[in-house]
């Protein structure tokens, strides 16, 4: 892959994974 392509896909995959991270921690917790 592209640099270009690589930098934005790898974000998106960052953001993705913290959001369900975020939203498990939360059912975990209740």
């Amino acid at each position: 892959m592209d640099e270009k392509m690589m930098f934005p896909w790898m974000r998106w995959m960052f953001q993705l994974h913290n959001h369900n991270w975020k939203t498990y921690r939360l059912l975990a917790l209740n």
